[in-house]
């Protein structure tokens, strides 16, 4: 997993809805806040800030991942716990942009 690059944030950041945006520059994101009212109060004094038609920018603590999956597994509920169990998996290559994957190869496992 590495930070996604900031024009892929930019652009995520403005296909959210307006008040989404104004909710993530109020927020300082899993950090404790004292009482809800504190918060509806912050995102109050940012919405007044940025007017009902300018441009929310995104918050420079805002931003997204890149995650590249080395391996998947699901289990379906059988009977008896009997389950079927299947895992799919691939090799990853460091490449420019952060990984490139392989074909992935599916195994069926024991429960």
């Amino acid at each position: 997993m590495v930070p996604a690059p900031d024009a892929d944030s930019d652009a995520y950041f403005a296909s959210r809805p307006r008040e989404s945006r104004l909710a993530a520059t109020a927020s300082a994101q899993s950090r404790p806040i004292a009482s809800r009212e504190e918060l509806v109060a912050r995102w109050e004094a940012i919405a007044a800030r940025f007017g009902g038609a300018e441009p929310v920018p995104r918050p420079s603590h805002w931003g997204g991942y890149r995650v590249w999956i080395e391996r998947v597994e699901l289990w379906v509920s059988r009977p008896h716990r009997l389950h079927d169990r299947v895992a799919w998996r691939r090799a990853l290559e460091p490449s420019d942009d952060g990984f490139a994957g392989g074909p992935w190869q599916a195994v069926r496992l024991q429960p």
